[in-house]
């Protein structure tokens, strides 16, 4: 893994209620092969064992969205709801945000069929957990906006057998503008 000037790694991290993030250098007790990746000021990763799992955006300095890397197979998915349980500090209030908003890429959804079939089970065994309270009031406007996206591209898709099954009208001939002659 290279990092350069502008990426940091640390042993923990602790989320506060406003989605403020604090870093230690010290490591969870039990989870040793948890770390936290500081890409730049608006972003940071969760790592196992040096591979991202799940990445936090930033904005202004509080966590704006979370979401899972698209690839994790099922049981990888599984593990990492776990670990981030067992690890707490905050961390549990992403959980839940992260599942939503990593289930709304339709790349996951078409890519990773299998891994996006355990996500309403994860879900539903997230239940008893706190919500990130930014997320709660962001959560209406998210499904919206992946809405009105996923109605979009269903509607570009059947456009063109919509077009083709039409007879396109024909052109009509456009008159010449009436010249008046000034009067003699």
């Amino acid at each position: 893994m290279t990092r350069d000037d502008s990426t940091r790694l640390y042993g923990s991290v602790r989320i506060l209620r406003d989605g403020r993030v604090r870093f230690s250098p010290w490591t969870f007790p039990v989870l040793n092969y948890l770390s936290f990746m500081v890409m730049n000021d608006d972003l940071f990763e969760v790592l196992i064992q040096g591979q991202w799992m799940m990445q936090l955006d930033l904005s202004r300095g509080r966590i704006y969205s979370a979401n899972f890397r698209y690839s994790l197979t099922p049981d990888e998915l599984r593990k990492l709801v776990s670990v981030l349980r067992r690890a707490g500090h905050g961390l549990e209030r992403w959980i839940v945000p992260a599942l939503e908003y990593t289930s709304l890429s339709s790349a996951f959804r078409e890519e990773h069929p299998e891994t996006y079939a355990i996500v309403p089970e994860l879900l539903e065994s997230c239940r008893d957990l706190p919500v990130a309270d930014h997320w709660k009031k962001i959560r209406a406007a998210m499904f919206a906006k992946y809405e009105k996206a996923r109605a979009e591209a269903a509607e570009k898709k059947a456009a063109p057998a919509r077009t083709a099954r039409r007879k396109t009208p024909l052109r009509q001939r456009q008159g010449k503008a009436r010249r008046t002659r000034p009067p003699r």
